[in-house]
């Protein structure tokens, strides 16, 4: 299979082939190359997506981009920590384990300090945190949507 993906600048290229080269995505391991083109071409029309064409840069699942934005600082290659955000105050710890459950369990959980909006869960692999995160990034939880990105905090900084 064969992926590509334009970003809006080489610094941000270079971001996602640092993070993403050789990471497992359900029990496979993605390889990362930068291309020598500057555009994708595709042999469809424009306006026709196919299910190998998608054109995600007006997704709201897209978090990084605004060229420039703070959320680069927060960009981390995949590790066993998911940083949860825009979580419902009266979802509990038990809601997310019962929600990740199907894909993977969780080892940890804990909020961050004076917040339930904002929580960090441990997996046992990479791979169980990247799944779970390609899964329910955007997931909708009470009309709110569930953020979910790779985290440089571990359960026990979140305090």
């Amino acid at each position: 299979m064969c992926i590509r993906d334009r970003y809006e600048d080489h610094y941000q290229a270079l971001l996602a082939k640092n993070n993403l080269n050789n990471c497992p995505v359900f029990g496979k391991t993605v390889h990362v190359n930068i291309s020598r083109h500057t555009t994708i071409q595709s042999t469809q029309s424009k306006n026709v997506e196919s299910d190998y064409v998608k054109d995600y840069s007006e997704s709201p699942d897209q978090r990084y981009k605004i060229a420039g934005s703070k959320n680069f600082n927060n960009v981390v290659g995949p590790s066993h920590f998911l940083h949860l955000s825009n979580l419902y105050e009266n979802v509990d710890e038990q809601f997310i384990r019962n929600l990740f459950a199907p894909v993977a369990q969780m080892k940890g959980f804990q909020y961050f300090k004076g917040t339930k909006k904002m929580a960090v869960a441990a997996f046992s692999s990479i791979n169980d945190a990247v799944n779970v995160l390609m899964i329910f990034h955007n997931y909708s939880i009470n009309g709110r949507f569930l953020k979910i990105s790779f985290s440089k905090t571990t359960i026990s900084a979140a305090n």
